[in-house]
């Protein structure tokens, strides 16, 4: 359809109609809210003004505009690489092609670090249990999102009603030191530091295009992050005390890095590619870390579907003790976290 017909007879409500048929017949995961997404940045709308300006018809450069990001969408092209932005633990960050875009997922490693900064520990002692731990609450969009997931795990109880986060007291947190490694846009790195001002909080990173992204992001948001370039810990110099290591390091095996979605295809490729097994930066990191952090320090890993049992046991032969995986609220074990000094 050209700019031209466009513009004779269609409203928001007709664009958004017509772009989320389209969508969907390129089988888009959420075509509906993509369109929305995408048209909202075009016209500098939030979502409720759009269904509020329904009836408004769209000037000439506003479907001049959204034709043209509609045919990125359909090339491959992620939302978030379009709109320039995306929400993570409720911070709105910067995101481009240099770095991977931030996952709901990844919320529940940050979850866990803010236990551990809390209490040491990554259990759910609220509840005096030993083996179970917190729901994460995951928030990742400017609308209320509504998803019910179903904990199919033996003996636990489904969460209900899981408790955002809230800040560290100063008191409690005011002496550790966090490093996020491989930190890409700055997501953990940044969400950490939000809710506890007084942790102190490193971010690595080798990719030189992601890190200057990252530092935008901290200097917008306001946030004191310490960024330094290069390779897992190797950039920490030796004589920092490191209370705890978080790390979304690409995981996925190279052979299958084919057969992903376009969009995800799209991504950076160092940022995905994680070895034949999908393991390679994963198992350099656990021997790394075995070396740097002192005795009851914590680490937490970010890993892909079917590979916690892996990581735990690479933990485990690099020191590691009371190591034990956590799924995120698709049921996946998603984070596998252990501590240091053979605790």
């Amino acid at each position: 359809m050209s700019v031209e017909t466009l513009q004779q007879v269609w409203t928001v409500r007709r664009v958004l109609t017509w772009t989320e048929q389209r969508f969907r017949r390129s089988s888009l995961a959420s075509p509906r809210l993509d369109a929305e997404i995408l048209l909202g940045h075009c016209l500098q709308k939030n979502r409720v003004r759009l269904y509020l300006d329904f009836d408004q018809p769209l000037a000439t450069d506003e479907l001049a505009r959204f034709k043209h990001v509609v045919q990125k969408r359909l090339s491959g092209t992620p939302v978030a690489y379009l709109t320039g932005q995306k929400e993570f633990f409720s911070l709105p960050l910067e995101v481009s092609p240099a770095v991977l875009i931030p996952r709901p997922e990844t919320e529940t490693l940050v979850e866990l670090a803010l236990r551990f900064l809390s209490s040491g520990s990554f259990l759910n002692e609220a509840k005096h249990e030993t083996s179970s731990l917190l729901p994460v609450q995951v928030v990742y969009d400017t609308l209320p999102q509504t998803s019910e997931v179903a904990d199919e795990t033996a003996g636990e109880t489904p969460p209900v009603a899981p408790e955002k986060a809230e800040p560290l007291s100063e008191t409690r947190a005011q002496t550790k030191t966090v490093v996020d490694v491989g930190t890409g846009s700055g997501a953990i790195a940044l969400a950490i530091k939000q809710l506890a001002k007084n942790v102190r909080v490193l971010a690595v990173e080798k990719s030189p295009a992601a890190l200057d992204i990252a530092k935008k992001n901290a200097e917008r948001l306001g946030l004191q992050v310490e960024f330094l370039s290069g390779d897992l810990l190797f950039p920490v110099p030796e004589t920092e005390t490191l209370d705890l290591v978080c790390a979304n390091l690409p995981y996925i095996p190279t052979g299958d890095i084919a057969t992903l979605a376009q969009d995800v295809q799209n991504e950076p490729r160092m940022a995905l590619d994680g070895g034949p097994d999908g393991l390679s930066t994963i198992a350099r990191l656990c021997d790394t870390a075995a070396a740097r952090l002192r005795s009851g320090s914590g680490i937490l890993l970010e890993v892909g579907a079917g590979q916690a049992q892996a990581v735990e046991k690479r933990l485990r032969s690099s020191g590691f003790s009371s190591v034990t995986s956590v799924r995120d609220l698709a049921g996946i074990e998603r984070v596998v976290v252990g501590l240091a000094g053979g605790l």
